[in-house]
């Protein structure tokens, strides 16, 4: 089973483990070569970066997601995974 055979049920369809190890000890970001921007212009609020970020990075305020970049590694999943390419990957 890959990623995409998993049907997307939205934010509280699908368990999440939102307990982040130890990135909350370390600053991670500096592992990163891009970091994520969101479009807000873009963004239909989904929820679907806070679901799949693998280092509990993004938290969503008022269902806008909002990038902790102290957590955040510059994976690209969080762009990856928006349905609106409401979120890019720029250049540190």
């Amino acid at each position: 089973m890959i990623i995409n055979d998993i049907e997307y049920l939205g934010i509280n369809g699908i368990p999440i483990n939102k307990i982040p190890a130890n990135a909350c000890e370390k600053n991670m970001g500096g592992w990163r070569i891009k970091r994520p921007s969101v479009d807000s212009h873009k963004c239909v609020k989904c929820g679907k970066c806070y679901v799949y970020c693998p280092d509990v990075a993004v938290k969503l305020v008022g269902g806008w997601p909002v990038i902790n970049l102290s957590l955040c590694k510059g994976c690209g999943i969080c762009a990856q995974e928006c349905p609106t390419d409401a979120i890019g990957m720029v250049k540190e």
